[in-house]
């Protein structure tokens, strides 16, 4: 049975998740050719954890899917400024012109979006959330176009999933282990 993410993803539990990504159709993942998909998606995740308030402790590109492994750092969010808010959040949906081409992040647009403090505070959550559908569209410089995906290209939703140590049980293994 299906959960919503809300739900599945609890900071106070664990800060550790263990993301899965797929490609639609079975699709292979790392084509053959000039693009060179693992180093374009290196280069993403690079993007995103210096744009969300998640920092990734590794990944592994396979065939037709993608592992990353991925810390919640919701103290970080708590740290910004508004302004660093607003101004993140334009890096990864820049605004846009009447015929939807992105434009560059101005000061006009930084006030006028400063003004609004429950679009701020939803931002700020939503850049410390696990819902990385940024993640897999080519909305940030650099798009997925030039490395052959598309937004399509991807299954939704991320697979995401806690990783939780017993500790009691590492701790009775350590003392046996020193013993």
């Amino acid at each position: 049975m299906t959960m919503a993410r809300v739900h599945l993803v609890d900071p106070a539990v664990t800060r550790w998740y263990h993301c899965i990504t797929c490609c639609v159709r079975r699709a292979f993942l790392l084509g053959e050719g000039p693009s060179d998909r693992k180093v374009w998606i290196d280069n993403r995740l690079r993007e995103l954890s210096g744009i969300f308030s998640v920092a990734v402790g590794g990944f592994s590109v396979l065939d037709n899917h993608l592992h990353v492994l991925v810390r919640l750092d919701q103290e970080t969010a708590a740290e910004w400024s508004d302004e660093e808010v607003v101004r993140r959040w334009g890096r990864l949906f820049p605004p846009r012109d009447k015929s939807r081409l992105p434009l560059p992040v101005s000061n006009d647009w930084v006030e006028w979006r400063l003004k609004d403090a429950a679009w701020v505070a939803k931002a700020r959550q939503r850049l410390q959330s696990l819902s990385l559908k940024a993640a897999q569209t080519g909305s940030v410089a650099g798009s997925s176009e030039s490395a052959g995906l598309e937004e399509s290209h991807w299954l939704c939703p991320i697979k995401q999933h806690a990783l939780v140590m017993n500790w009691r049980r590492a701790e009775g293994r350590r003392r046996r282990l020193t013993r």
